[in-house]
Order: C-alpha cells, then structure tokens, then sequence
C-alpha cells in the first residue's frame, strides 16, 4: 500500500502509477481507499488535472519514503549475510625436518 501511495504521489495519476507498479488502476484506487480509511484522512486532493497530496498524505509520504528505505537496507543486510561465507577451516600438516 506504501509503494501505491508512493507511485500515484510521484505520478500524479492513478493509471500512471498502476502501469508502474504493474497492477490494475482498480488495485491502486482501492489501496489508496484502505489507507484513507486507516488513517482517518483524505490522503489526496482529486482533480481532472490530477491527484495532489494533502498535508496528511504529505506526511504519511514522508513516513512511506523512510519505511521502505529501511526495508530496502534490511534486505539487502540480510541478503548480504547469508552470502558470507562461514565456518571452519582444518589444516593438516608434517612436521618439517
């Protein structure tokens, strides 16, 4: 729901944003929809010209944008752990005369 936010904010536009987030406009409308219910507040002004953020929207963008940033770190400090390599090396060798 945050990246639909994130995506009709950026775009301005519900089609635009649905294309790049390969979901249909329906999809996008009804996260938005949910978020507006979950927060108590209209997220964005709608117009024939386009959907602008509200000051609410404007913070929860805000909020958004750092949240997945985190996310985003996250998975890649996970990812790059389980890449590292680990355990034990035994080396077994003569006496030299």
């Amino acid at each position: 729901m945050l990246k639909a936010l994130l995506a009709v904010a950026d775009t301005g536009n519900v089609t635009k944003a649905s294309a790049q987030l390969h979901l249909v406009q329906p999809a996008v409308s009804r996260q938005i929809k949910l978020l507006e219910e979950a927060f108590g507040a209209r997220l964005f002004d709608r117009s024939p010209h386009g959907m602008v953020l509200t000051a609410a929207g404007e913070i929860l963008a805000g909020h958004a944008r750092r949240i997945l940033d985190e996310l985003s770190e996250a998975r890649y400090k996970i990812s790059a752990s389980v890449q590292q390599v680990s355990g034990s090396v035994t080396l077994g060798m003569l006496p030299c005369v």
